[in-house]
């Protein structure tokens, strides 16, 4: 399946801006192609740079485009990253119970055998999860945590020792499943 790469900030200039102007622009040719599958990411993309900035209700708005546009195209593995996006702005306004509420799709969709193939970081859905589960004393959270540390694990695995290294340490997603895994006594290192 054909996505874009994780937007990051040295890739496009080194700022959060440049990641939404590229997202921005970005969407304008998958409108001019009328490619919806690509809008629908792109906006997953756009929400992720603007989750990050803190503005919450842009973020929330592509968050919910994307999903819209990934129910109406029929593609059940792509909906738990922009619903994992909106519980995490709902996390950090402090609203666990509508955090859990919103993850919870995400839940029932692991539950029942659904995968999150084709995502662009699966990782961070898993994360998510257990970050979510935790904020509420879940013991399902360890769960999600073993998830995140397991695909890390194998991502990792396949990689050189340099590669490993810069892996683990520069990409934020990667850092927190590590220190978080670290932190519950569930794994030493990946």
């Amino acid at each position: 399946e054909r996505h874009p790469p994780r937007v990051s900030d040295r890739e496009i200039g080194g700022s959060l801006a440049g990641s939404i102007d590229w997202a921005t622009q970005a969407m304008k040719l998958a409108d001019e192609l009328q490619d919806r599958d690509l809008q629908a990411i792109l906006r997953c993309v756009r929400g992720h740079a603007q989750a990050a900035l803190g503005d919450w209700e842009d973020a929330a708005a592509g968050y919910r485009a994307s999903l819209a546009l990934f129910r109406e195209l029929g593609r059940p593995t792509m909906p738990p990253e922009p619903i994992a996006g909106l519980s995490r702005i709902a996390l950090a306004r402090g609203d666990v119970e509508g955090a859990m509420k919103t993850i919870g799709e995400v839940i029932a969709h692991f539950d029942g055998g659904g995968s999150v193939d084709g995502t662009e970081d699966p990782i961070w859905i898993y994360l998510t999860c257990h970050q979510v589960l935790a904020a509420t004393g879940s013991p399902r959270a360890v769960e999600f945590l073993d998830r995140a540390h397991a695909l890390l694990s194998e991502r990792a695995a396949a990689l050189g020792d340099e590669e490993r290294a810069s892996f683990l340490a520069n990409v934020p997603t990667n850092r927190a499943v590590v220190a978080a895994s670290i932190a519950s006594g569930r794994a030493a290192s990946v």
